[in-house]
């Protein structure tokens, strides 16, 4: 598996099997798994057999003075985090997991996505992540999940209610997601991290620019990794597909065997 740090999750959806590897050097087989992938691979690799999609990911360089990282982000970032702080949004770490679980669910659903398919997702998050929420008033408005070993934090799982109806709730969770994201590099500095993974703004070739506005105002530099991904059942791979085109037929995974 070569000598670089990976990070390993495992997911069991409606009884599945499935496997997420990040920062691997080789891709490889597993076995007694329904599915596998391979995420922010930072070189191209022989793969017989897996379908593989080049990803443009968003890196903030955490080697940094937290001055150069503040320096980097542009107005609209600066001014949103210190709004939040002005209108008293407070930052907890591992507290409110099933505040955050609850607003990830809306949000999935405010989005288009199917409630059940992201039921699973609280245990994982209580065993691999790292749960950053802001809080206002005693409610959470925003929050995400990272992932990270001695040297990478990676953006993982994100929610707010900015669908919300509620004009003010709506604005204000916006602040408060830049306050999370701040708070979470001066978190990884202190731990002596050297890279913030803010993950892609695009699939299948189709760029999601508000994204794209958020990662970049941040000070993340676009660098070029690779996803790999193997089905080991037919029949799940079947149903994953369907369930992508209910939620948008533009985003099936494009199969690009690499023999």
């Amino acid at each position: 598996m070569g000598e670089s740090k990976i990070i390993e999750l495992d997911f069991k959806p409606f009884l599945l099997k499935n496997k997420i590897i990040y920062y691997s050097d080789s891709i490889f087989d597993v076995a007694g798994y329904t599915s596998v992938s391979f995420k922010a691979v930072k070189n191209k690799v022989p793969a017989p057999h897996f379908d593989c999609r080049e990803e443009i990911n968003y890196i903030i360089d955490l080697t940094q003075s937290l001055d150069e990282i503040w320096d980097n982000m542009n107005r609209n970032s600066h001014r949103n985090i210190k709004k939040a702080k002005e209108s008293g949004v407070n930052i907890k770490f591992n507290q409110n997991y099933k505040e955050f679980y609850d607003m990830y669910l809306d949000h999935k659903e405010a989005k288009g996505h199917l409630k059940w398919y992201n039921m699973h997702i609280l245990d994982e998050i209580k065993k691999y992540g790292t749960l950053v929420v802001a809080e206002y008033d005693d409610e959470i408005i925003s929050g995400a999940v990272f992932l990270e070993d001695e040297n990478n934090i990676i953006y993982w799982i994100t929610a707010s209610y900015r669908y919300s109806q509620n004009e003010d709730v709506k604005k204000l969770s916006g602040n408060a997601t830049h306050l999370v994201q701040w708070e979470v590099i001066k978190y990884a500095k202190s731990k002596g991290l050297k890279e913030y993974n803010l993950g892609p703004c695009s699939y299948e070739g189709n760029v999601n620019k508000t994204l794209l506005r958020f990662k970049e105002g941040l000070g993340g530099k676009p660098c070029k990794h690779y996803t790999y991904k193997k089905d080991y059942n037919k029949l799940y791979k079947i149903i994953r597909e369907i369930y992508h085109v209910i939620r948008s037929p533009s985003k099936i995974f494009n199969n690009k065997n690499l023999n």
